[in-house]
């Protein structure tokens, strides 16, 4: 027995029309399969990508929440250091030398200067 095919010529001109039509929807089968396979390289390639961008919207929700936290956290330090100006105010502003304080230093210091001018003009 001759394991190769045998080479004659098939006569059957319709099984030869079969064969060549098979032929040809196997071609257009693996050029189907091929589009697919590309189809699906991009569907994995546009799920990946989705998953980033998702990933990216969960990390800018954190980070939105992390800069209210921070701002919140600066308005806070900003009202204690402006009630701390304000106390400081009220103190100087008791503390303050208005025009009536200088009149009245002014005056005591005058009279302590005639006190002593006359006490050492009498020795």
């Amino acid at each position: 027995m001759n394991s190769q095919p045998s080479a004659t010529p098939v006569p059957d001109e319709a099984f030869r029309r079969a064969v060549a039509e098979a032929l040809e929807e196997l071609r257009a089968a693996r050029k189907v399969i091929d589009a697919q396979k590309s189809e699906l390289k991009i569907a994995y390639e546009l799920i990946a990508l989705e998953r980033q961008v998702s990933d990216g919207l969960k990390n800018i929700r954190t980070l939105d929440a992390a800069e209210r936290q921070q701002l919140q956290q600066a308005l806070a330090a900003k009202d204690r250091v402006i009630a701390a100006y304000e106390a400081e105010i009220v103190v100087l502003k008791k503390n303050r030398w208005s025009g009536w304080k200088w009149l009245k230093a002014a005056a005591v210091g005058a009279g302590a200067g005639i006190v002593i001018g006359a006490i050492a003009g009498n020795r």
